[in-house]
């Protein structure tokens, strides 16, 4: 008779247990199927019902069913549910990355930085700046660069394309501070990345005249592997910049320098032969 009561007492037990401990004990033993028949039988799942869906759905490979039950789970979580959800959203995350799927991975990593913004995701920072920078979305793509830098990522494994950002939202001033970096790089882009950001950083400081810092940026580009086109932009502003500076000889010297073969015709290249002649009186 007590071997009954014990039995009876333990299948009450067993049968009041919370669905969301059922399934995770299903979960946890790969019976995947009877965990989502348990978690979808509820029509007011809890908070942690819909995490374990997730989680579900992203071990049987159904990665966009699993993305919307974890983004089901809202915002409004306890710390445990936090943590749970953060975890959850990492592995669909990597998940969807090694398949192929980036729009899924992109959706998860950026909802995991929402619900825990200092979150350990790896490489996937340079996901999904790589994601942005593919598209188009420079601006984005830089803030996910930038991130990626400030928690210790590899500087070399993003120099291109981070530089690329810094020059298509105009930041040249930090692109220069990266030019002895950039210079180590030995990717084809770069030199032109640099040549292009140097000058129209050194044209900015001349509007702003600041002559001496233009000089210095004109001539840090000049000491670059220019080709003829970036040779005479950059010859003819240190000309300008010269004589803003009073520096007679350094100004014939670059004027002269833009005037050098290959021959330069038109009404530009007579303009600069005029301002030689008023040098040289």
């Amino acid at each position: 008779m007590r071997r009954i009561t014990l039995f009876l007492l333990l299948l009450i037990a067993c049968s009041s247990e919370k669905p969301e401990i059922k399934a995770k004990k299903l979960l946890e033993t790969g019976k995947l199927k009877e965990a989502e028949a348990i978690l979808l039988e509820s029509d007011t799942p809890s908070v942690l019902s819909r995490i374990l869906l997730g989680e579900v759905y992203t071990r049987m490979g159904k990665l966009d069913r699993a993305l919307t039950a974890f983004k089901s789970a809202g915002y409004n979580l306890k710390k445990d549910e936090k943590n749970f959800l953060s975890t959850g959203l990492l592995e669909l995350a990597q998940k969807a990355q090694e398949q192929n799927y980036y729009l899924i991975a992109r959706e998860a990593y950026e909802r995991l930085l929402e619900v825990d913004p200092d979150a350990d995701i790896g490489d996937g920072l340079k996901f999904l700046a790589d994601y942005y920078f593919r598209l188009g979305d420079k601006r984005k793509a830089l803030s996910y660069y930038e991130m990626y830098l400030n928690r210790g990522g590899d500087f070399e494994e993003i120099a291109t394309n981070y530089a690329q950002c810094l020059l298509a939202v105009g930041d040249y001033r930090k692109l220069a501070e990266y030019y002895d970096e950039l210079r180590k790089i030995r990717e084809a882009d770069t030199d032109w990345i640099l040549q292009e950001g140097l000058y129209k950083l050194a044209e900015q400081l001349y509007e702003e005249e600041q002559y001496d810092s233009a000089a210095l940026y004109l001539k840090k580009l000049l000491g670059l592997r220019t080709n003829d086109l970036y040779t005479d932009r950059a010859n003819l502003l240190l000309g300008r910049v010269y004589e803003a500076l009073y520096d007679t000889l350094n100004a014939i010297r670059a004027y002269s320098e833009y005037l050098r073969s290959p021959r330069k015709k038109g009404s530009l290249a007579d303009e600069v032969r005029q301002r030689l002649k008023a040098l040289t009186r």
